[in-house]
């Protein structure tokens, strides 16, 4: 998969800017290679990152503890532009067990 990643100084956070350049960046990976899903992996409580990933057509797959963060609260988030494949599925499962 493309992994969508955006992180901005909190300076420029809220502007739109994370959006349009996610925008790009997802336009591009599915010139590149329109049969890779494009993922984007956040934690929930980052709303700003949640409202992108959104805005951008991703849809939530995954929703879960996010082993290894030092905030044993925190809960992980992974959005797909497109359902996920078996294979994909299987993937994103093996990072969690």
């Amino acid at each position: 998969w493309w992994n969508l990643y955006y992180r901005l100084a909190p300076a420029v956070q809220g502007g739109g800017l994370a959006l349009e350049a996610a925008r790009h960046a997802v336009a591009e990976a599915r010139d590149v290679d329109p049969d890779r899903p494009v993922l984007a992996f956040l934690v929930e409580h980052n709303v700003g990152s949640r409202r992108t990933a959104e805005a951008l057509g991703l849809r939530l797959v995954h929703r879960g503890p996010d082993r290894g963060n030092p905030d044993g609260d925190a809960t992980r988030l992974v959005y797909l532009d497109r359902d996920p494949t078996d294979v994909v599925r299987a993937a994103l499962d093996a990072l969690w067990v």
